[in-house]
C-alpha cells in the first residue's frame, strides 16, 4: 500500500509543473517568433533577389 503524499510534497510538485510548463510556452512563443523573423528574411531576400535576376 501507498503512503498517503502530504500536501506540501503536491503543492510543492504542482508549483515546478506550472512553472515548467510555463517556461516551455514561454519557449514555444520565442521559437515561432523567431521561425516567423526567419521567414520574413528569407522572403525578402528572395524577392530583392529575383528582382536583381529578373529586373523589376
Amino acid at each position: 500500500m501507498t503512503e498517503p503524499r502530504r500536501r506540501e510534497d503536491v503543492d510543492a510538485l504542482l508549483h515546478r509543473l506550472v512553472y515548467e510548463l510555463s517556461e516551455r510556452a514561454r519557449e514555444r512563443d520565442e521559437a515561432r517568433v523567431e521561425n516567423q523573423r526567419i521567414k520574413n528574411a528569407l522572403r525578402n531576400w528572395q524577392s530583392a533577389e529575383a528582382a536583381r535576376r529578373f529586373g523589376p
